[in-house]
């Protein structure tokens, strides 16, 4: 199969293009067949092709990860009260 990027002929078989990276077959959204890049329509059932947009940069990682302002989760429930077992607070007496 030629890629209709670079023009590189790859083995029969192949998803992706061994010299540019190109997905070298549509899959179609109905069915799942593969079909050649260059067809508007399935194959096997008919359905329209989208377009497959491929990514052309990598998206960057913005480098002030640090909002300002940090917030905390933070627990307010109360310990509980241990006793001894005559049922006296081992706290001391109050």
């Amino acid at each position: 199969m030629t890629c209709t990027r670079c023009g590189t002929e790859n083995p029969a078989g192949r998803k992706f293009c061994g010299a540019c990276g190109a997905r070298l077959a549509k899959l179609c959204p109905s069915c799942g067949a593969a079909n050649e890049p260059q067809f508007a329509f399935c194959g096997e059932c008919g359905s329209e092709l989208t377009p497959t947009a491929e990514p052309t940069q990598t998206p960057t990682i913005p480098t002030q990860t640090t909002p300002s302002t940090e917030r905390r989760l933070v627990s307010a429930l109360p310990w509980p009260r241990r006793t001894t077992p005559n049922g006296v607070s081992g706290r001391g007496s109050r």
